[in-house]
């Protein structure tokens, strides 16, 4: 038995058979440009990881700097203080 799909020509009507031949060969074409597009799908995910990965030590890098002035600023207010009240 012999698995036939039919399509019908937009232009005249005729219904054309599909054998499984044919299918098979259109199937492995579009399962071929599909994985091409997942694979440049998945390596532009990475990529934009990378990039979110890079920002996020970039801002960890800036608060910590920022913490670390805020620190220095108060223990230079401390001292000041303590020296008023001496």
């Amino acid at each position: 038995m012999t698995d036939t799909t039919l399509i019908t020509c937009p232009s005249c009507g005729t219904e054309i058979p599909l054998t499984e031949a044919l299918t098979g060969k259109i199937k492995q074409q579009m399962r071929s440009e599909m994985e091409a597009l997942i694979k440049e799908k998945e390596a532009k995910i990475i990529e934009r990881e990378k990039q979110l990965e890079a920002s996020q030590k970039n801002m960890e890098e800036e608060i910590k700097k920022q913490v670390e002035a805020e620190k220095k600023d108060m223990w230079e207010r401390a001292e000041n203080f303590k020296k008023c009240i001496s």
